[in-house]
């Protein structure tokens, strides 16, 4: 008969066993915190509210949101061209089955290219019916898309430019018909999915404009962490892991200071000076890895929001300047584009 255990170790070995289901219960109950705000975060939901600003957001509803996940309205178109005193056609396109975009055609006669507006994480294209304006003014003719999940598309959900890449190049057949020079102009998640489009899709315009893209997906999640006021690690990094979970690709691999360096055509960076979420730091990160050195613009009261609302005059300038000077340079050639292979697609995220 074995001798009874000392009542000392009995009590310590209590303490271990209850240590150890506290640790396990909280890491559960945090990981499935982050699941549930991953996926509030990707997927819109119709009739709900639109959030305001991260920045705007009051102690208790950052403890809400923070523990529920954020009721993510699903973006709206609420213009037209025919607001703005322009002539515009509809049009659909199919990426796959089951994911149709909404876009709408503004004709330009004669035209002196076609620019396709991308615009940015939980918004539609009427977002971007100012910067489309500015370039019919130019004489371009303009196409603006809503993203997979965003006002006339189909689907519910965003992945922060991944899938949106695969859009862009599927409008990006329908404009190679068109016979004419093409520039791509994305805001904030628009551009990361332009860089994406370009690197990974064999997408090959004349020139692209970008507007505030992030540097890495790891890096706006942890941005955002920081505005709300929650410590970024390890919250970043479970929110990443689950988000890539969900839509199916690997989130450390989603970074646009490695498709930037698939990027052949002229490039122009811009930035609002007042953005929080994606710093100087950043878009030099990406102008780093450009092959040809990009031109870069700030613009002094802009935040992470639109560049042309806050100066429209500069703006107009600034592009005016940069798409003259596209003129007498060779247009890419996007009818012979190479095919990506297979082990580049990889090292970039999901082929």
């Amino acid at each position: 008969m074995s001798p009874p255990v000392a009542p000392a170790r009995s009590r310590r070995k209590s303490r271990w066993r209850s240590l150890g289901w506290g640790v396990a219960t909280t890491l559960i109950t945090l990981n499935v915190i982050l699941f549930c705000q991953a996926r509030a975060l990707t997927h819109f939901q119709r009739g709900a509210p639109r959030l305001p600003r991260v920045e705007q957001l009051s102690p208790g509803q950052r403890l809400q949101y923070a523990l529920l996940g954020p009721p993510l309205g699903r973006p709206e178109n609420d213009k037209t061209p025919a607001d703005y005193h322009l002539a515009f056609t509809t049009v659909r396109v199919r990426v796959e089955p089951g994911v149709d975009l909404e876009l709408w055609r503004i004709a330009a006669e004669p035209s002196r290219g076609t620019v396709l507006l991308l615009h940015g994480y939980s918004d539609s294209k009427s977002k971007m019916l100012p910067d489309a304006v500015i370039f019919h003014e130019l004489g371009y003719s303009v196409w603006l898309v809503d993203f997979r999940g965003s006002g006339g598309s189909s689907a519910s959900h965003t992945s922060l430019g991944f899938d949106e890449s695969t859009d862009v190049a599927a409008v990006w057949q329908t404009l190679v018909d068109e016979a004419q020079p093409v520039i791509l102009m994305g805001r904030s998640m628009g551009s990361v999915a332009a860089l994406r489009a370009m690197a990974v899709h064999g997408v090959r315009p004349a020139a692209a404009i970008l507007e505030s893209p992030f540097d890495r997906l790891t890096t706006a999640i942890r941005r955002r962490c920081e505005l709300v006021g929650i410590p970024p690690t390890p919250v970043s990094q479970l929110l990443c892991l689950w988000g890539g979970v969900q839509h199916g690709f690997n989130p450390w691999a989603h970074n646009p200071t490695e498709y930037a360096r698939a990027v052949t055509c002229p490039v122009l960076l811009i930035r609002g000076e007042r953005d929080t979420r994606v710093q100087a730091a950043d878009l030099a990160a990406i102008a780093g890895e450009f092959p040809t050195s990009p031109e870069c613009e700030t613009f002094p009261e802009a935040g992470h929001d639109s560049c042309c609302r806050h100066d429209r005059d500069r703006f107009r300038e600034i592009v005016g300047k940069f798409l003259k000077g596209l003129e007498q340079s060779p247009v890419n050639d996007v009818t012979d584009a190479t095919e990506i292979d297979a082990e580049r697609a990889e090292s970039v995220g999901r082929p």
